[in-house]
């Protein structure tokens, strides 16, 4: 909603923002945190865990190649 006066936008009413995470605003206060370019796209899909032991089996093989 948009009220005018004299044909001039004096006030501009929109529904409240998000309320942030105080620790996050932080963040990007200090500079320490970006905020996404893009907040409504959902973060990018996780990449299943390695199962322990196929982990070890891995740092084995790194190991012989040595």
């Amino acid at each position: 909603m948009v009220i005018t006066d004299r044909n001039r936008i004096v006030v501009e009413i929109v529904p409240p923002r998000r309320e942030q995470n105080k620790f996050f605003e932080r963040g990007v206060r200090e500079g320490w945190l970006t905020p996404p370019t893009d907040p409504a796209t959902e973060p990018p899909p996780r990449h299943p865990m390695v199962p322990f032991d196929e982990l070890m089996q891995e740092l084995e093989r790194d190991r012989e190649d040595r």
